[in-house]
C-alpha cells in the first residue's frame, strides 16, 4: 500500500514523500528510508520499485523529495546543499520515529 505524506522542515518548507507499507498487518516494526542522490527524486524507478519490493517483504519504506531539489517538495534547486538534504532526512526521522520501536540511521 502506498500513501502520500507532507510534513514541514525546521525552515517551514514542505517535504513531500510516500510511505510504502506491507499489504497485511504485522510487518516489521523497523522502517527503511530510501534517499535519492543529487538531482534525484522519489519517483525514480529504482526508488519506487525498491520501496514496493521491500514492502512486499513486510517492511515499511519511506521515500521523499528533499527540499531545494527536483520533485514535489518546496524550494529552489539553486539553494540545494547537503546540509538541507540531511536536515530533511532528520525531519522525517523525528516525525515518524515515535511510531516505530527503533529507527536506524
Amino acid at each position: 500500500m502506498e500513501k502520500k505524506f507532507e510534513i514541514y522542515n525546521k525552515e517551514g518548507q514542505k517535504i513531500v514523500g510516500f510511505i510504502n507499507s506491507p499489504d497485511r498487518d504485522g510487518g516489521s516494526p523497523v522502517p527503511i528510508i530510501l534517499c535519492h542522490g543529487f538531482k534525484g527524486y522519489m519517483a525514480q524507478t529504482l526508488l519506487k520499485t525498491g520501496a514496493e519490493y521491500l514492502a512486499s517483504l513486510d517492511y515499511t519504506v519511506f521515500r521523499f523529495d528533499a527540499t531545494n531539489g527536483i520533485g514535489e517538495s518546496a524550494g529552489d534547486i539553486y539553494n540545494c546543499t547537503v546540509t538541507h538534504y540531511v536536515n530533511d532526512l532528520f525531519c522525517i526521522i523525528d516525525s515518524y520515529s515515535k511510531s516505530y520501536f527503533k529507527v536506524y540511521y
